[in-house]
């Protein structure tokens, strides 16, 4: 699995009619050498905002901050906006390293070639560990 997002720089505004997707719709606008993001218009099931999984509603209203603080790094700040769910707005960053030269990108999915799968090295995910134990050889209740 791989995604990508188009995101417009050309100075228009958000559709007026929106259909919700995983991504949102991102328009693009340049504040110095800093790409803003401002994304709405997001399905409310089957996803998360970030590697924590905050979950959000179709209100959801994110603004990314890309830039590079230098050739090696690049910086993305995020704030979350979203009344159904949140108080107040919240922020998370990370910052991207560069990879050393002679290194390749590879395709990644999820769980195409996942040597871990069946190797035993991998639980079941968030389930009722009474119900599914991780061990394989409990057996199911």
């Amino acid at each position: 699995m791989w995604t990508f997002r188009s995101i417009p720089v050309d100075g228009r505004g958000h559709s007026s009619d929106i259909e919700p997707s995983f991504w949102g719709e991102g328009i693009g606008r340049w504040e110095g050498d800093t790409l803003v993001i401002d994304s709405i218009g997001f399905k409310d099931k089957l996803s998360w905002i970030d590697d924590d999984a905050h979950p959000h509603s179709d209100a959801m209203h994110v603004v990314e901050r890309w830039s590079r603080p230098d050739a090696d790094h690049l910086m993305h700040e995020v704030t979350v906006e979203d009344p159904k769910f949140y108080t107040k707005p919240w922020t998370f960053s990370r910052v991207f390293l560069a990879m050393p030269p002679g290194q390749e990108l590879y395709e990644f999915a999820c769980d195409e070639n996942n040597v871990d799968r069946d190797g035993g090295h991998l639980g079941y995910g968030p389930l009722n560990l009474k119900e599914y134990p991780l061990n394989p050889a409990v057996p199911k209740k």
